[in-house]
């Protein structure tokens, strides 16, 4: 299938690559069809989370381990069951990126993840319970990782 990007102009996709959102994204309640784009040129550790059906709907993630070597957050049993998680190594976690007119300054929302399920591309946000940040730096001061 051939969706418009806003990023990436026109690019094919396979409907079986589509990740089906069981709850929305919150704010974009009514989009629950996306790709994940990768692109050759940056780290493997950032992706695109595009919509199938709209162009200007694009999320820039990070994998919150990059942002946070300690993060490993509790999914809660409903969520698994929800995606139909079996096991835990089905799960791929990702955080929406904040972008900054100055990226060095950009952040991760590491308290709101998305839980992907790797198995059959089922994946939610959720709020976690435990502290972690919604605005986690994503470089260092010296603007690496």
């Amino acid at each position: 299938m051939n969706i418009n990007t806003r990023d990436f102009g026109n690019i094919d996709v396979n409907e079986q690559d589509f990740i089906v959102f069981k709850q929305p994204i919150l704010g974009f309640e009514e989009y629950k069809e996306f790709t994940l784009i990768s692109h050759d040129d940056i780290s493997q550790d950032f992706v695109w989370l595009q919509s199938v059906t709209d162009k200007d709907i694009c999320f820039i993630l990070v994998d919150p381990a990059v942002v946070d070597s300690n993060y490993h957050p509790i999914i809660e049993e409903n969520v698994k069951s929800n995606l139909k998680i079996e096991h835990n190594d089905d799960i791929m976690l990702w955080s929406i990126v904040v972008v900054e007119s100055d990226f060095i300054k950009s952040t991760a929302n590491l308290k709101s993840p998305i839980v992907l399920n790797t198995k059959n591309a089922h994946a939610c946000q959720v709020i976690l319970d435990s502290n972690f940040s919604m605005k986690a730096k994503i470089f260092n001061d010296n603007g690496g990782n």
